[in-house]
């Protein structure tokens, strides 16, 4: 934004120490008043905090504008307050990584609890695990490979959602994740009963249907061997590296339980 009026002024027609004059009159307000219509009446909770700087700079430059002249101690002073401004511009506003390549640059993973800590000692059922797996959001996040949300259902990006539809999809997720199971035990003839379809559900849940079956290796292997592959599928990429992550590692823990013990154990 410039303070001055658009004639061209050479070095030569300045003389030293000497600042070009503003032009005065009604022009002038129009000219540097900052474009802020339809914005002052906006909610200041809803807008975003680096649009809030660059008004507060904008007008800060308006407020002081009229002031400048030929008074050299009062420009110096103005124009601390124009550099202070543009210091705060420079401040990083908190992000959400919006995709795949903005989740690597944030070295985020996506996952909700990814950092592990999570309470199971109160899970009495599937949903209670997978609802204390997950987390519960509201609002679309990139989560490796889709964007998910609600406890952890796929979605779609920018999406918002209330705990209602968070748990009518998390239904239906647990139900075609539990077929997935019962298909499996069906087609290559496993005796698993209901804590254990339970417990693979979750890691279908969380893994997909692929993963499943490598665990199983197409119905290869028998239950000692799951129990023993199962803690395995801990890990996930993080900036192109493969890595144990805390949250995985407490979920397949108490999958295990699960599929060991039951949820009464």
């Amino acid at each position: 934004m410039s303070l001055y009026t658009k004639k061209n002024i050479t070095d030569r027609q300045l003389k030293t120490g000497q600042r070009p004059r503003m032009q005065e009159g009604s022009s002038l307000v129009r000219r540097n008043k900052p474009a802020t219509r339809g914005l002052r009446d906006l909610d200041p909770s809803v807008v975003d905090p680096s649009l809030d700087r660059f008004l507060g700079f904008e007008r800060s430059i308006y407020e002081i504008s009229p002031r400048v002249g030929n008074n050299q101690s009062s420009f110096k002073d103005e124009n601390e307050i124009i550099k202070k401004q543009l210091a705060s511009l420079s401040e990083e506003p908190i992000t959400v990584p919006e995709t795949k390549e903005d989740a690597k640059r944030e070295n985020k993973t996506g996952l909700p609890l990814r950092d592990g800590g999570a309470d199971y000692s109160d899970v009495t059922d599937l949903v209670g695990l997978i609802k204390t797996a997950e987390g519960l959001r509201t609002e679309s996040y990139w989560d490796f490979k889709q964007y998910s949300v609600g406890y952890g259902s796929k979605g779609k990006k920018g999406e918002v959602i209330d705990e209602a539809e968070a748990e009518k999809r998390l239904a239906k997720d647990i139900s075609n994740f539990r077929a997935v199971v019962v298909k499996a035990k069906e087609t290559h003839g496993y005796d698993w009963n209901s804590d254990q379809i339970d417990a693979l559900t979750s890691f279908t849940h969380n893994l997909g249907p692929t993963n499943f079956n490598k665990l199983i290796d197409g119905g290869k292997r028998g239950d000692e061997e799951i129990i023993e592959f199962l803690p395995q599928y801990n890990k996930a990429r993080v900036n192109g590296k493969l890595t144990e992550l805390a949250g995985l590692t407490d979920r397949r823990n108490m999958e295990l339980k699960v599929f060991e013990q039951g949820f009464e154990s």
